[in-house]
């Protein structure tokens, strides 16, 4: 969205402006008025958004010089006791400062500090002018710091350059570095009229030759200031007969790179002679904070407003995210209080499960001496029909059992069948009786009725030429359900 600015120069107690739109093409001014009066330009900074204003403020003093290194907020001070003592005056001075560099004066560390003081009842008149309107004050400056300000951000020119702007009454000269800050600045009661020339070549080299002494001067005093060389630009604007008048009536004794325009437009639409007629109202465009002379009072209030603001925003956000965060808490805790109603639900039909399952349990507590007295009589109880046909197939024929006993013991978990078997073994000797006794005790392991846990086999008549052989083994009888321990 286009800004409207006004943009505004009072010269010898006259108003000039100029209604800009800043769009983010560039910024496009409307056609020059051809008539100012007072309710035409109120009206025009009615309806504007920005207002930046310019003046040949009387006794405006520009100086560079060296301060101690002291904090920004002393050295304010020690420049503003510098402004007054230059300015011989005791009244309030507004000053404003920029820190070139650090220099070594007498082998002593110091700032190099350009600035540029106006007494505060000299900008009274003006702001009060425009009290109105105060809100949309954008910009205060001298008209050479503008006119400075638009040549270096928009030429960059790599060293001092000189500007001479004439009016219809009086002319402006003033040198200034190439970052556009003021270091010499002079007004002189030489003018030219915008109109038709006057057809008169004594008038017209004169005006060059006057322009001349007084550029001359100019330069005389800034190389006597700076100890610097004479600038080698010069740029003449404000009015489209200049270059007319130079080329027939040049400089003497003077050697300037001359520019009648700038290297490009500082404005959209407009033709190359309206740019040069109205660059102390485009200057403004170009203005920076660095030497912007809005009243302290102001400047107060405005940072006070803008912390105010930028509170005020913040309290928002903060509100905002508050409430998305009560939000999110109360989406959460309504999930949260479904998810305990659906495990306090399951938690009520875990709950009538175990009442089910306890009155089952009490229901069947009388049956539980019955399941113990059938487990201990009947189902730990060995396969007594099928033991002794199970032996019979497994004996061999070359051993007799002489004597089988079974020793009940009670266990933690029902009786445990302990057995002894005595028999004899025939065999051609005894090594061949203890191979076939171990045959025999592992056929009753691998039978699922018995449990070998020893064999005693001890011959009594080994040297003789004996045939039969005492044994015996210790058996468990596995019940009927159960498998050998492994």
């Amino acid at each position: 969205m286009a800004k409207k600015i006004v943009s505004i120069s009072q010269i010898d107690d006259t108003f000039q402006y100029l209604e800009v739109e800043k769009q983010p093409a560039g910024f496009f001014p409307h056609p020059p008025p051809p008539v100012i009066t007072q309710e035409s330009l109120r009206a025009t900074c009615h309806k504007a958004d920005e207002i930046y204003l310019n003046g040949l403020f009387p006794g405006t003093l520009y100086k560079w010089e060296l301060f101690p290194k002291v904090a920004k907020r002393y050295l304010n001070n020690l420049v503003i006791r510098d402004a007054r003592e230059k300015l011989g005056t005791s009244s309030p001075v507004q000053v404003q400062f920029k820190t070139v560099q650090e220099v070594i004066d007498a082998g002593i560390a110091k700032w190099q500090v350009a600035y540029t003081a106006i007494e505060e009842e000299v900008l009274a008149s003006l702001w009060n002018y425009f009290k109105n309107f105060a809100g949309k004050i954008k910009f205060i400056a001298p008209l050479p710091v503008a006119l400075a300000s638009a040549v270096a951000q928009i030429d960059h020119p790599p060293e001092n350059f000189l500007i001479v702007w004439v009016e219809e009454s009086l002319s402006v000269i003033s040198i200034s570095n190439s970052q556009g800050l003021v270091k010499v600045s002079r007004s002189v009661p030489i003018g030219l009229p915008k109109n038709e020339l006057p057809d008169n070549p004594e008038y017209l080299g004169q005006l060059s030759q006057d322009l001349g002494k007084e550029i001359s001067m100019t330069l005389t005093f800034f190389k006597q200031q700076f100890r610097e060389p004479a600038p080698r630009s010069l740029y003449l604007m404000g009015n489209n007969h200049l270059q007319e008048i130079f080329q027939k009536y040049p400089l003497t004794g003077i050697e300037f790179d001359i520019h009648y325009s700038l290297a490009t437009s500082p404005v959209e639409s407009m033709s190359e002679s309206q740019i040069n007629e109205n660059m102390h109202l485009i200057g403004n465009l170009y203005l920076t904070d660095a030497f912007n002379f809005l009243p302290r009072e102001e400047i107060i209030t405005r940072k006070t407003n803008l912390a105010f603001k930028v509170a005020y925003a913040f309290l928002v956000v903060i509100i905002v995210l508050a409430g998305l965060w009560g939000l999110k808490l109360t989406t959460l805790e309504s999930d949260k209080i479904v998810e305990f109603n659906n495990k306090f639900s399951h938690f009520q039909n875990l709950q009538k499960q175990v009442k089910v399952l306890r009155e089952e349990v009490n229901r069947l507590k009388p049956f539980e001496g019955w399941k113990l007295f059938y487990e201990d009589t009947f189902q730990n109880q060995p396969a007594w029909n099928m033991l002794l046909s199970e032996l019979s197939l497994l004996v061999p024929p070359n051993i007799v059992i002489e004597n089988f006993q079974i020793l009940p013991e009670k266990g933690t978990k029902g009786y445990i069948w302990n057995s002894q078997m005595r028999g004899k073994i025939k065999a051609k000797n005894w090594q061949e009786g203890l191979s076939q006794l171990r045959q025999f005790g592992g056929t009753l392991q691998s039978s699922p009725f018995f449990e070998v846990t020893n064999i005693n086999y001890a011959p009594e008549k080994m040297g003789n030429q004996a045939k039969t052989f005492d044994f015996q083994l210790l058996l468990k009888i596995v019940p009927k359900g159960s498998a050998h321990d492994i």
